[in-house]
């Protein structure tokens, strides 16, 4: 497994807030203190073709809300590594202002 990874999110929300802030950021991951990846729950409103949205988890207590194209169904497909750094770049750019008018308009 890859120790650090490059992800870019569509949403962050940081230990302690109330609400997600939409955003398009880039983060550098330590994969140490990442505690949990999973789906996004509400997969019908924010995914996009090819796109899968999940949620990442840190050690802090943030969340991020980031996508991997056609990546991330397989069991076998590691979430932290270097296809998934990949498939999280080839992510379509329009998936960004998807959901932030989703979040928006909640």
């Amino acid at each position: 497994m890859k120790r650090v990874i490059n992800l870019t999110y569509a949403a962050i929300r940081r230990y302690g807030a109330r609400r997600w802030s939409v955003c398009r950021g880039a983060i550098e991951i330590n994969t140490n203190y990442v505690v949990s990846v999973s789906q996004c729950e509400l997969q019908g409103v924010y995914r996009n073709s090819c796109d899968l949205p999940f949620i990442l988890e840190l050690s802090n207590g943030t969340k991020l809300l980031a996508y991997f194209h056609n990546y991330g169904t397989s069991t076998d497909d590691e979430m932290l590594g270097d296809l998934a750094e990949a498939a999280n770049a080839a992510v379509d750019p329009d998936v960004y202002g998807k959901v932030s008018f989703y979040m928006l308009n909640q």
